[in-house]
């Protein structure tokens, strides 16, 4: 059996298709828990009245603690071998579960990932897809969930409950961006067979009030994720060499977010290491976007023109919101 866990806060306009994407599935062997993070609005009466008509359905009610706090009430109750994550504002494919657990017996993997279709506004949408399939080992899974050749969040995979402990969940509640991939990095150290498709089963849908579309990383803040995302990843050492060359790549996209400002220090920080490691310059240019590395050696004429870039992302891409930074 499947257990899907839905954690819920604030949801009241979005959960009745959350939870009707569960009922709606091809295989009727599965449990959903529906976790209430202490929402404000109606959503924990929704999840009550799902309940009382649905014996498949629990409804636990917590404190608001956060998404991996409510994520963990619902495994600590979920009697099924398997799980599946499921966002309050998303859905399933009608097949979603059956063709999960059809690659997992096929295979015999600790974790099925496979991808996703964003959805905006009405009839449009654009698919977000695993850049590789097929069955991989811990390390080779590791190297592409480490660059982003997976789709990283927690959702649209199945993962054997037996992956799961307290120490799964032990996130630092503050961490409340990149969450997910860092606890698929924690389950990835403890699984031993992969299996990733590029089928899609999950339904984004797009949110402009979402976490996601509303917040960004404060340099400081993706610096220490990212760091503590490597030191979890049970992967060799020339891989490890290979991911700091990265954390100079965050650093030039940096330059560009219109939320933060140029910085003088951190421009001071790539030159240096430019400079101490000619050999490397390449490795980390290519890893980036062309048009972040014009004018790169020129500080002054740089300064310019990220400022520039900054104002067309701000008011062109963005409509003039700024997004809320994350400490």
């Amino acid at each position: 059996m499947v257990s899907v866990i839905i954690p819920v806060y604030n949801a009241e306009k979005w959960l009745c298709r959350s939870v009707e994407s569960v009922q709606n599935q091809s295989i009727k062997d599965w449990e959903l828990i529906l976790v209430d993070d202490g929402s404000l609005d109606k959503s924990w009466e929704i999840c009550t009245r799902f309940e009382a008509s649905d014996k498949r359905i629990i409804a636990l009610h917590q404190e608001n603690k956060g998404v991996t706090a409510a994520r963990y009430l619902g495994y600590t109750q979920a009697k099924g071998d398997f799980l599946c994550f499921l966002d309050s504002d998303d859905g399933l494919s009608d097949c979603a579960l059956e063709e999960l657990l059809k690659h997992q017996r096929e295979s015999n993997a600790d974790i099925v990932k496979c991808s996703e279709t964003i959805i905006v506004g009405k009839g449009k949408h654009c698919d977000l897809l695993n850049k590789k399939k097929g069955e991989f080992s811990k390390e080779e899974y590791l190297r592409c969930l480490l660059k982003s050749e997976f789709v990283g969040t927690l959702h649209a995979s199945l993962y054997k409950k037996n992956l799961f402990g307290k120490d799964i969940f032990s996130i630092d509640k503050r961490f409340k961006l990149g969450e997910d991939i860092l606890m698929n990095v924690m389950l990835a150290n403890k699984a031993e067979r992969f299996l990733v498709s590029d089928e899609i089963i999950y339904r984004y849908y797009y949110n402009k009030n979402s976490a996601l579309q509303t917040q960004v990383m404060s340099y400081e803040y993706n610096y220490e994720i990212f760091n503590l995302i490597l030191n979890k990843a049970h992967i060799s050492a020339s891989m490890i060499a290979d991911m700091e060359l990265d954390k100079y790549k965050y650093l030039i996209n940096y330059f560009f977010i219109p939320e933060i400002q140029f910085s003088k220090e951190r421009y001071r920080k790539l030159m240096a290491f430019f400079q101490k490691n000619p050999q490397q310059v390449g490795a980390v240019l290519e890893r980036v976007n062309p048009n972040f590395t014009k004018f790169i050696c020129h500080r002054s004429v740089y300064m310019f023109y990220t400022y520039l870039y900054r104002l067309y992302i701000l008011y062109i891409k963005q409509k003039g919101k700024r997004k809320n930074v994350v400490y």
